[in-house]
């Protein structure tokens, strides 16, 4: 029996350089930030950072690769994404303010994405591509292709 080799096809940092410009090239395409500009959210659109730019933010960067809010500040400095939130990106504490302050005075936030998901996003993906922005593992018995 030979040795098992594991060799990593690709570093991590490799990936996410690879994938950023494409991610926001993508995003920009389907105009997702036209989109989430709707939801409800209790602030002014012309805030510092509205509601729809801290979304944009928490979504790209669990994508890439941000696991908790204080792997954010990993990106803050990103001049792509700062290009693509317009000028800076938010400080990854006030992202916990954000949450907090947006689950207190919007209830109705988780609905409102749930439906930009199934209205914009989900038309928009192959129906082979898996895109897991939670990291939940489901295990799957029986039959698995």
């Amino acid at each position: 029996m030979g040795r098992r080799i594991w060799i990593p096809l690709l570093e991590k940092s490799f990936w996410i350089a690879w994938i950023q410009p494409r991610l926001i090239d993508y995003l920009e395409k389907i105009k997702l930030s036209l989109v989430l500009q709707t939801l409800s959210g209790g602030k002014a659109h012309n805030a510092l950072f509205p509601v729809h730019r801290l979304l944009l933010y928490l979504i790209v960067g669990w994508i890439l690769g941000c696991e908790r809010l204080f792997h954010f500040r990993r990106w803050q400095k990103d001049s792509l994404l700062q290009r693509f939130l317009g000028e800076r990106c938010p400080h990854y504490s006030l992202l916990y303010k954000e949450l907090d302050r947006l689950g207190k005075t919007n209830p109705n936030v988780r609905r409102e994405l749930r439906q930009v998901n199934l209205e914009v996003i989900r038309p928009c993906l192959s129906s082979k591509l898996i895109l897991d922005l939670d990291s939940t593992v489901e295990t799957v018995y029986g039959n698995q292709d």
